[in-house]
């Protein structure tokens, strides 16, 4: 599990490593950071249910582990489009920095919890 954990952090390490480099520099403004920040707020919260569902359903019937993976997928898309939608909308941040950001961090995500999951299917001893 703390492996698990240090990959998700590794990528946030970065991004965040070089936007306080540019920030330094003042070739982007608070307004920026604060603006990732959100976005990496949505996406450690889109991860961690999407790994919270793969161990509730791991060791069930594979009925079941699809209803809460696939299930899992489409209500955690739904909750980041309100999501979204809720801090565009009403929270005060550079929307392009925002989507720019979520982006990158979702599908760094994607990758991580395809390969994840692809890992810990191959490895029956790892449940």
């Amino acid at each position: 599990m703390k492996k698990t954990i240090s990959y998700l952090i590794i990528p946030y390490i970065l991004v965040y490593s070089f936007l306080g480099i540019l920030h330094y520099f003042g070739k982007i403004d608070s307004l920026f950071i604060t603006s990732a920040l959100y976005a990496a707020i949505l996406n450690i919260f889109n991860i961690s249910l999407a790994l919270v569902f793969y161990y509730i359903s791991a060791s069930k019937s594979n009925k079941t582990f699809l209803i809460y993976n696939l299930g899992g997928m489409g209500l955690r898309l739904f909750f980041l489009l309100i999501s979204v939608f809720i801090f565009l909308k009403f929270l005060k941040v550079d929307e392009y920095a925002f989507i720019f950001i979520f982006f990158i961090f979702y599908f760094l995500q994607l990758i991580f919890e395809i390969g994840y999951f692809n890992k810990r299917a191959n490895n029956p001893g790892n449940k």
